[in-house]
């Protein structure tokens, strides 16, 4: 029933393989694809550089308590994690017993870039393990075109990390550039949200 996904990703592939299988499963209950929007949630971390992009992440990280984190993750994954050394590999948890998506996610992540679970700690403390887009306005843009392009998503759930400059860099250094693109919006063309995302009025409501 729902009319918008926001997606926990953090893979170009896994989310392909999402997008395709949800959208694959509309036409069984009398629903177009475009009926719902795949929006993956996105926090972008802008800078002039790639370095500077990286140092404000790593200030960001730095804000974040030892306990906040983990707690988090013990939270996430249903499983006491200050049991494990923050140093070693990630451990093999299982996913069935809580926040089954965002469990799955994150350890195919993890394992995926051979993370310890100290770096496992870090993407949480950063933007509670939605997906980390560090880079110059330039190279943020290319993701953005390329996950919207490819059919890894509609859209995206953007979340700054900060306010108000973690929204102004984005706003003033990256929709600029997908304006020019012709990927976003100049002007709003409806007056709901539900027309601004194209998504159609159900008979029922």
């Amino acid at each position: 029933t729902a009319d918008v996904v926001v997606s926990v990703v953090q893979d170009l592939q896994e989310a392909r393989g999402q997008y395709a299988g949800l959208k694959a499963l509309l036409p069984q209950y009398g629903r177009r694809a475009e009926d719902m929007a795949i929006l993956p949630g996105v926090m972008p971390i802008v800078g002039v550089t790639e370095a500077d992009a990286r140092r404000k992440l790593d200030l960001l990280q730095s804000f974040a308590g030892g306990g906040q984190a983990l707690k988090m993750l013990s939270d996430r994954f249903g499983v006491d994690m200050s049991q494990y050394d923050l140093d070693g590999p990630v451990p093999d948890l299982p996913t069935h017993l809580t926040s089954h998506g965002f469990a799955t996610v994150m350890l195919a992540h993890a394992r995926r870039q051979g993370m310890r679970l100290r770096d496992l700690y870090n993407l949480a403390a950063a933007a509670r393990g939605h997906w980390v887009l560090c880079g110059t306005a330039e190279t943020i843009a290319d993701t953005l075109q390329l996950w919207f392009e490819t059919g890894a998503a509609d859209g995206f759930n953007v979340m700054p990390a900060y306010f108000n400059e973690g929204l102004t860099d984005f706003t003033e250094q990256v929709v600029p550039i997908l304006q020019e693109r012709g990927l976003f919006r100049r002007e709003y063309e409806g007056h709901t949200l539900r027309e601004s995302l194209h998504l159609p009025r159900p008979a029922r409501i």
